[in-house]
């Protein structure tokens, strides 16, 4: 009951109607309900649709405090990044670098109330030419950063953190990245720009965009899962574009890379479960692929946003090589599990952990 009444919510919410009173009652337990809502990283915009319930319906009132405290914190995090997106994007713009942002706050736009979505980093595109000097300049400004990944480093400035992108994404499969560099990239020119609070700022080209969400969403579920934000991503970025977007231009994409399968479970939950209407999907979907969504699902409600609720990571031994090793042992495992989804990355996945981690190595003994 309690996994029906916060999709209700959410939904209500994405789409600005009353929530379903009689899904509620005064033994609602708020407090389950909440919790959930925190996990799945959706409890601002479930507060939204919570307000449309009766003042009987509602919750107690120091929950509704507590909630509304946290939904405060929520707008003054949003409103800390998009001030340091203008910041940063100046910067990076006043020594000839052209960033890109990358979902997060671009995507937020999208929604009914920007704000309520839970922010997270500032992810900039600047490729690989720039990459270098991104990472020098925001080290000039007094931040700190490190290489996490051969796709990003992590950069920590003015309170909010920053990874520059030398790679847009890195799929496992090196089909899927020569599909990349051959087909996508060269789109990347062509890019749109997003007003965030009255500044323009530029954004990936919106068939790329929805692409990329997608890839983002698919890649975090295999190495360990995906929340309900993600989803309510791809849903209003869907439907904000749904009058000018290109959708064979999009599949195209999605069966150059091989996850137009994972993009259909995906589509299946947010058309059943979200209300997004089947024909904003940039493909028809089947009764296969509502089966696959309903797996999916079952996967994020119990993991949580990016897995970090599932017991993928509780159970994460502390120590060191231990703790790497159980990591890769689980991700081969959950590789074979959702391998229907995304075959060619499922089977290169692995692989792909073993040369990061090498890289990442070689690269700080070196450095």
């Amino acid at each position: 009951m309690i996994v029906e009444q916060l999709f209700n919510l959410v939904k209500s919410a994405l789409w600005q109607t009353p929530a379903d009173a009689s899904l509620f009652s005064p033994q609602t337990d708020w407090q389950a309900l909440y919790k959930l809502a925190r996990k799945q990283t959706v409890s601002g915009i479930a507060y939204d649709a919570m307000l449309t319930l009766p003042a009987d319906l509602q919750p107690p009132r120091p929950l509704l405090l507590q909630w509304s405290n946290a939904l405060m914190m929520c707008e003054d995090n949003n409103h800390l990044l998009n001030t340091r997106i203008e910041t940063l994007f100046g910067h990076y713009e006043a020594v000839g670098i052209k960033p890109i942002l990358l979902k997060g706050q671009g995507v937020a736009q999208c929604y009914p109330h920007p704000e309520h979505r839970q922010p997270g980093d500032i992810d900039v595109y600047v490729g690989k030419e720039d990459y270098e000097r991104a990472n020098q300049l925001l080290i000039v400004l007094g931040g700190e950063v490190e290489q996490e990944s051969i796709k990003h480093s992590h950069g920590h400035w003015e309170g909010v953190t920053v990874e520059n992108h030398q790679l847009l994404t890195a799929f496992a499969s090196p089909r899927a990245n020569r599909f990349l560099r051959r087909e996508i990239l060269p789109l990347l020119p062509g890019q749109r720009t997003v007003a965030i609070e009255g500044n323009d700022t530029p954004v990936l080209p919106l068939e790329v965009d929805v692409f990329f969400v997608l890839v983002h969403l698919a890649l975090h579920f295999l190495s360990g899962g995906i929340g309900l934000r993600q989803l309510c991503d791809w849903t209003c970025l869907l439907h904000a574009s749904a009058d000018r977007l290109d959708k064979a231009e999009v599949v195209r994409l999605l069966q150059g890379v091989g996850l137009l399968q994972a993009a259909k479970a995906v589509g299946a939950i947010v058309t059943k479960h979200l209300g997004l209407p089947p024909e904003e999907l940039p493909f028809q979907l089947d009764e296969t692929d509502e089966q696959c969504g309903e797996w999916l699902l079952e996967d994020i409600l119990q993991g949580g946003n990016f897995g970090f609720h599932g017991s993928f990571r509780r159970n994460r031994p502390n120590g060191r090589i231990s703790g790497r090793w159980y990591t890769f042992t689980q991700t081969v495992k959950r590789c074979r599990q959702y391998y229907t989804l995304a075959p060619a990355e499922a089977c290169w996945h692995p692989l792909k952990l073993i040369k990061t981690f090498v890289s990442i190595r070689l690269n700080r003994w070196f450095s």
